[in-house]
């Protein structure tokens, strides 16, 4: 009995230093400090331009530390770390915040994430991609004379290029660039008597109507060219456009009707312009042929310009009270006055919430932001007016023609900058797109 009590006491001896080894890493881990990262998500970019985009991130929580720094970091690979120099610092603490990003390339991929350094360590948001633009070129139509003869004109940062020949009078007036780089750009010119429709890719002409007829205003919708102009009947002019060619006639021709300016959007083509009454012209837009008149007709109205932004359409033109023509806009068909003397609306373009309209008011070229104008100074002793308006991030580009009895001169202006696209004694703006 004595050696079988000795195993036992043996081997409960075993067994509790064995349970005292085990239970020793437990309590060493029971009692260590918990270490918790930041919670951190990278927002999305906006603002995305040729050198910079705005960006940020939200930290819902430092975790076991204090924050330290916080900010978002780029690279050209996937994951970057604060490692790198390309990053912002917006303080410390938690909560969101934005970061504008600068420094970088044209149109080159950028990876972005959110950062939070705390006492304990760095934490990342996910990673988001971008592409920078590239840089946008500025295009500018209208005419330039040479010898005796008014002749279409593209200038391209303002290298200038005749569309026609030298021959035949010719003028372009509406111009739009495809997401491919062709450039298309809407006129006429004066042959055998009459005008006729044209439309220019890269310089190379296709006649739209060998009838009295018009080019105005030309929309690219993936790989359909729409134009909208007029051609006579014989006795009327009908309003129309073109797709592809293919003339498509949006007025009856009982009276004289004319297609200043087309915008597509998805399936749903937009013309504006008028239609005359029997006695006056009268502001109208049409919806995929389907007519809506913005004014009473009692006095005479025109629009010559449209953009449709989340489904509301904007029109600008102008429209006589009985003593003078007044520049306005609708929105929906309801009308905003935006001067109280002599004034013309020619061109409307809608960013984000705010609505650009270029025109003139008492001989000066004017636009207006939301109702508030902008004059641009001729040169003396010439008049001017605003032709077309183009907004590009948050660039304000602006179609000029500037007239003194038979002379004219064609330029445009950046944010206020002025650049003369001719010294010929004859030059006109008429159409301008940056992209």
């Amino acid at each position: 009995m004595k050696p079988i009590k000795k195993n036992l006491i043996n081997t409960l001896t075993a067994s509790a230093v064995v349970l005292f080894l085990f239970a020793l890493p437990s309590c060493k881990k029971d009692n260590a400090p918990t270490t918790v990262l930041p919670t951190v998500t990278t927002t999305g970019a906006t603002n995305i331009s040729t050198t910079g985009v705005t960006t940020g991130g939200n930290i819902s929580s430092q975790g076991s530390g204090t924050i330290t720094a916080k900010g978002v970091v780029w690279g050209t690979s996937v994951n970057p770390t604060i490692d790198l120099s390309t990053k912002t610092n917006e303080g410390t603490g938690i909560g969101s915040f934005s970061s504008s990003v600068t420094g970088l390339q044209p149109n080159t991929s950028y990876h972005i994430r959110a950062y939070a350094t705390s006492s304990v360590g760095t934490a990342y948001g996910n990673d988001i991609s971008i592409t920078t633009t590239s840089v946008a070129k500025i295009y500018v139509c209208g005419y330039e004379q040479v010898s005796v003869n008014d002749h279409a004109s593209l200038w391209t940062d303002g290298s200038g290029a005749l569309l026609a020949s030298t021959t035949l009078r010719s003028y372009a007036s509406g111009i739009a660039v495809s997401n491919a780089g062709d450039v298309y750009t809407a006129g006429w010119d004066f042959t055998g008597g009459i005008d006729n429709a044209k439309i220019w890719k890269n310089g190379v002409a296709t006649i739209l109507s060998t009838s009295n007829s018009r080019a105005n205003s030309v929309f690219i919708s993936g790989s359909d060219v729409y134009v909208a102009g007029f051609e006579s009947n014989g006795s009327k002019f009908v309003a129309k456009y073109w797709k592809n060619g293919t003339p498509i006639s949006i007025s009856n021709g009982t009276n004289d009707a004319a297609a200043n300016a087309i915008y597509v959007s998805g399936s749903d083509v937009y013309v504006a312009g008028y239609e005359n009454n029997g006695s006056r012209d009268v502001a109208k837009y049409w919806k995929n042929g389907v007519g809506t008149v913005l004014t009473n007709g009692i006095n005479y109205s025109r629009v010559n310009s449209i953009f449709v932004s989340d489904n509301d359409v904007y029109v600008a033109g102008y429209e006589f009270n009985g003593t003078n023509e007044i520049a306005k806009y609708w929105k929906n068909g309801t009308p905003t006055s935006l001067a109280s003397n002599t004034s013309r609306a020619n061109s409307i373009f809608v960013s984000g919430n705010d609505v650009y309209v270029a025109g003139y008011e008492n001989a000066s070229a004017k636009y207006w932001k939301n109702g508030n104008g902008t004059s641009f100074t001729a040169t003396s002793p010439y008049s001017a007016e605003a032709k077309s308006i183009y907004i590009y991030g948050s660039d304000v580009y602006v179609a000029v023609t500037e007239y003194n009895m038979s002379l004219e001169k064609a330029k445009y202006y950046k944010n206020g900058g002025e650049t003369i696209l001719s010294t010929n004694q004859r030059s006109g703006a008429f159409g301008i797109v940056v992209k």
